[in-house]
């Protein structure tokens, strides 16, 4: 087997854990959505804004791209008792390193809570949700390191489905717990905190097959940690930008000088919704290919690097661009049936539909990102992504402050996708200058082919939607707008990829199919 269809195959796996955890990451936000109102809704996402940051930052983005590529280089050499050491040593010192990030942040949270724009008993209330979930990064934090361990030795599926542990944990704790609490949201703590534990026991008796020990066999002084520190660092700066950049969203999103109530709430709704097919397809790639991109930049093997990157733009483009046209036309339908009961209002949908129109335009684009950054990762380049953050993040802060004048919530979630197009050139740029050509016109001339292909298929998406919107009053018809709508969007999108001979969509076809060995 290739590495291509390797690659490929384990990204299905990591799709399909990833759809499942999704789906249930839905379910956790309809709960959420229908027992609270906007404001409670708003006080609860802000707080949980901050660990749920750190656990992108050091859990999915930084820790792994510095500790992956340092294990495999012992895997590799054939040395796996070596391996597990430098991972036990970097457990035992990440969890001391969250234990006192977690102090701190409970320390310094009135600091964090003031500059809100929530009421005195909603600063009060945040200010107590914040401290109670903060514990939740060193759960989080811990199981992607053990998710970069499963994956070095090609476990995708036990990682990829592990998060469903926390979504089953909240949803638990909204329907059991939370009404006994004088204010509902405490519960919804509980929850998190219960499923972050989860999630990282979950996954640690596998590893423990794979022969990782979580007895303290302690070497700070090897050398492979100074390594991973010193990729650590820059690769926290340069995946800063994403986390820095929501919280500006949301504690702009608070004020109301500039945003209307439920403004908070409507960013986080309309951004889980972006992150899915986000989640679905573009980390997913990317968490496929970078264990095979950094065996092949430690072999120096730089054209079989560049057909891999090639490969996972390919297949990143094909899902992402038609997922963008896609929720554009069909973000208000899909709003309506997940969300629009009990508390959740006409109103609430349409401030999370404008948010998600803007968030949408840049899905593929942050998709490219994210696999463009692990090329650099690969290469143990993490200072160059870390330099280009930084401009980043002025950039977004920038555009937030022009555009949410003029579109409030929606110019928040329009400067995200606009930063995010910026940061795809200049990655594209900077890795082409380090390593020559990548084949950048045959990746032009293979996205505006999906393009084309997506373009048709969203065409036939607005007709068929367009066509059941009278009869929406009821839940049925509002269920066979969205699933009658996807389903003829999806043999729309078939029909003409098979036309313009899109060869990602023979790769997905031999997936299905099995006839990829």
């Amino acid at each position: 087997m290739t590495d291509s269809e390797k690659i490929t195959k384990r990204a299905a796996v990591v799709s399909l854990g990833t759809m499942t955890s999704r789906i249930l990451g839905l379910a956790r936000l309809m709960a959420i959505a229908t027992m609270l109102t906007s404001g409670m809704r708003d006080i609860f996402f802000f707080a949980f804004t901050i660990p749920n940051l750190f656990r992108r930052l050091l859990g999915e983005g930084a820790l792994s791209a510095a500790f992956i590529p340092v294990f495999n280089d012992y895997l590799a050499k054939k040395k796996k008792e070596e391996a597990f050491r430098v991972a036990n040593t970097t457990f035992h010192l990440l969890f001391l390193i969250l234990v006192l990030l977690t102090i701190i942040g409970i320390l310094i949270a009135p600091l964090i809570v003031h500059p809100t724009g929530f009421d005195a008993e909603g600063k009060i209330l945040t200010l107590g949700l914040l401290r109670a979930m903060l514990p939740f990064m060193i759960f989080i934090c811990l199981a992607a390191l053990i998710m970069g361990i499963l994956n070095s030795f090609g476990n995708f599926a036990v990682p990829a489905f592990a998060p469903c542990i926390l979504n089953i944990f909240i949803i638990a704790s909204a329907f059991t717990i939370c009404n006994r609490f004088r204010y509902p949201v405490m519960g919804l703590a509980l929850g998190v905190i219960l499923g972050g534990a989860g999630q990282l026991l979950f996954q640690v008796p596998f590893a423990v097959k794979k022969g990782f020990s979580l007895l303290p066999r302690i070497d700070y002084r090897h050398p492979a940690v100074k390594k991973i520190g010193l990729l650590f660092l820059p690769a926290a700066l340069g995946l800063a930008s994403t986390p820095i950049n929501t919280f500006v969203d949301r504690l702009l999103a608070s004020l109301p000088r500039f945003c209307p109530p439920g403004s908070v709430s409507a960013l986080w709704v309309s951004n889980r919704l972006f992150q899915f097919p986000l989640a679905l397809f573009g980390i997913a790639i990317a968490t496929a290919i970078f264990p095979t991109m950094s065996r092949q930049a430690t072999l120096r093997k730089i054209e079989e690097l560049k057909e891999t990157l090639s490969h996972a733009l390919g297949l990143a483009f094909f899902t992402t661009v038609p997922a963008t046209i896609g929720l554009i036309i069909l973000r208000v339908p899909i709003i309506r049936l997940l969300f629009q009961y009990k508390k959740f209002t006409a109103y609430d949908t349409s401030a999370t539909a404008w948010a998600l129109l803007f968030y949408s335009l840049g899905l593929f684009a942050f998709g490219a990102v994210i696999i463009l950054v692990r090329v650099f990762y690969s290469l143990k380049d993490t200072k160059t992504p870390a330099k280009l953050a930084c401009f980043v993040v002025m950039s977004n802060i920038i555009l937030d402050l022009i555009l949410m004048r003029p579109l409030a919530q929606g110019g928040l979630a329009l400067a995200t996708s606009l930063v995010a197009f910026l940061n795809m050139s200049l990655l594209f740029w900077l890795l082409r200058r380090r390593i020559g050509r990548l084949g950048g016109r045959r990746i032009l001339t293979n996205f505006i082919r999906i393009l084309i292909a997506s373009s048709l298929m969203g065409g036939i998406c607005w007709l068929v939607a367009r066509a059941f919107e009278p009869y929406v009053v009821t839940i049925g018809f509002r269920i066979l707008q969205v699933v009658v709508t996807i389903i003829a969007g999806l043999v729309t999108l078939i029909i003409a990829s098979i036309i313009l001979r899109i060869k990602e969509m023979r790769t997905i076809l031999e997936i299905v199919t099995g006839r990829i060995k």
